[in-house]
């Protein structure tokens, strides 16, 4: 996995989000995400944020942040 990409990216992201509130839900559902999947997060996207890809395929689940 790029290191580019993996949790440590996911951290930075949420570090740099400006809203408290949208940083602690969107960590929130980042951790109960990863829980449910038994995977790791990983930066997809600027705002995506996917969880496993068996076999080199699409992230068993996405997670995505919008824009208000």
């Amino acid at each position: 996995m790029d290191q580019g990409r993996g949790p440590q990216a996911v951290e930075a992201f949420l570090d740099r989000l400006s809203d408290e509130r949208r940083r602690v839900e969107f960590g929130e559902l980042l951790e109960l995400s990863g829980r449910v999947t038994g995977e790791q997060p990983e930066l997809r996207g600027p705002s995506i944020v996917g969880f496993g890809a068996p076999h080199g395929t699409a992230p068993l689940q996405v997670v995505v942040l919008r824009k208000q």
